[in-house]
């Protein structure tokens, strides 16, 4: 199915083709239909070009979230295992940190 802008695109060349065919057959080739005709065919290339940069800049958007959730995931399976670690830690009640807890620290960085 073809989307509204398709619709409206193909019927903006539809008019700039029946311009551009009246004056000439007409007789009336003045240059101020085919100076509208440019104008129209102006704004739809603008329009197309517009479009195809919005859709690059969703492509690239997209794949920079799909990577933040990669590494969302990635740091919240290191943030379990830590806390894992530290629940089984004899030493988590004693005032000084251990060995152990020093290593859990430095991998925080």
């Amino acid at each position: 199915m073809l989307s509204f802008r398709a619709w409206i695109i193909g019927g903006l060349v539809v008019f700039y083709t029946a311009s551009v065919g009246a004056s000439y057959f007409k007789g009336q080739s003045d240059g101020k239909a085919i100076e509208r005709a440019d104008s129209l065919a102006a704004v739809i290339g603008e329009e197309l070009r517009q479009d195809n940069a919005n859709a690059s800049a969703l492509v690239a958007a997209n794949a920079y979230v799909r990577r933040l959730l990669a590494d969302n995931r990635k740091l919240a399976g290191e943030i379990g295992d830590l806390r894992e670690q530290a629940a089984v830690d004899p030493n988590a009640s004693r005032p000084a940190l251990g060995v152990e807890s020093v290593r859990r620290l430095n991998r925080i960085k």
